[in-house]
């Protein structure tokens, strides 16, 4: 969970030099500040002209009582393999400690987890530590009050274990360990961030993307049948459950960024990825931008996330904040590309 502490101050930054940051290290392959780092490195330089898929925009009006209102979800029949990044904002480095606030404009807040205690006794959430080194770890967790049920088993080797709703990928390099994946089970949505840089001592969780075959039930959800985790790889192995399935590797990490490529045994008819997120208003939202590029075009398209027009043909697209926003202000922005066939 992210610090609760202050920034030292918000401090706006220019579209146009965010956009460029991102054009620089989604195209142009900067070198990077480690092995794995970087969007593009010599092997995405030399690879083949990047596939084109379409965007679509399913986000609706935002309500206190709703759940994520933003969402995109991405399309391509012939898309096998891509390329998620959660990249720390421009603006982290002006930070001195995070905060969590997770109140939103014109919503009641939620009654303080004390007095939610007396008025309705609730299950104990289940920690389950399935498998440790001295550099990885990987923690399960039952979550009774989770928004959706599922039995989806969580292998580590040989051993299966049933019953989990979350599991966490915690990495410790050097100092500076921290929890950097969490996967739902039950909805087969990823939240990402990249190890925190100094000074903080952690930074908070965005968007939720989601990778594989996606329904729309009362949000956005991935149907997965088993997960599996090779930690000498530190690579999942989703298996959906109308068939078919995926494997996800952590491809990079550092104090900048961190990569998932993911690798789909066939093509998806219906959307192969999404992104669920909040938005009230740009000051209190989890996404509040998003700007992307096609294979015809050079310059970037932008728009904010609500006005969005579906787009087609895209081969990047970027979805982040310009400035720190509510609920999680140091919270990761997202680039999706890297789309190629088989």
């Amino acid at each position: 969970m992210p610090s609760r502490n202050t920034p030292s101050r918000n401090v706006p930054v220019s579209r146009r030099n965010a956009l460029r940051a991102v054009a620089a290290a989604s195209v142009c392959g900067l070198a990077p500040a480690v092995a794995l780092r970087g969007l593009t490195g010599p092997a995405m330089a030399q690879a083949p002209q990047p596939l084109g898929i379409t965007v679509r925009n399913q986000s609706v009006a935002p309500s206190c009582n709703g759940p994520e209102n933003v969402a995109l979800t991405f399309i391509s029949p012939d898309v096998r393999r891509f390329r998620i990044e959660a990249r720390h904002p421009a603006y982290v480095h002006a930070m001195v400690a995070d905060r969590s606030v997770p109140a939103y404009l014109g919503c009641a807040l939620a009654p303080a987890p004390e007095a939610k205690a007396k008025a309705e006794p609730t299950a104990t959430a289940r920690r389950t530590t399935l498998f440790e080194t001295s550099e990885l770890a990987v923690v399960g967790y039952a979550l009774p009050e989770f928004w959706r049920r599922a039995n989806v088993p969580f292998r580590v080797g040989e051993t299966a274990t049933p019953g989990l709703d979350k599991v966490e990928l915690w990495l410790k390099p050097a100092d500076r360990g921290a929890t950097v994946i969490e996967l739902y089970l039950a909805d087969g949505s990823w939240r990402l961030r990249p190890l925190p840089p100094q000074p903080l001592a952690s930074t908070a969780f965005s968007a939720a993307v989601l990778i594989g075959p996606v329904v729309q039930e009362e949000r956005l959800a991935v149907k997965l049948k088993e997960v599996g985790f090779a930690p000498q790889t530190q690579a999942f192995t989703l298996r959906f459950a109308d068939g078919g399935s995926a494997r996800v590797r952590l491809s990079g990490l550092d104090a900048d960024a961190l990569l998932l490529d993911a690798e789909f045994t066939g093509g998806v008819a219906g959307p192969f990825a999404a992104l669920r997120a909040n938005y009230a208003v740009e000051s209190e939202a989890d996404i509040t931008r998003v700007a992307w590029r096609t294979s015809s075009s050079q310059p970037f398209g932008e728009a904010p996330v609500m006005t969005f027009a579906d787009a087609s043909d895209v081969t990047l697209l970027w979805a982040g904040r310009m400035a720190p926003a509510r609920p999680a202000l140091s919270a990761p922005e997202l680039v999706f590309t890297g789309f190629a066939g088989a």
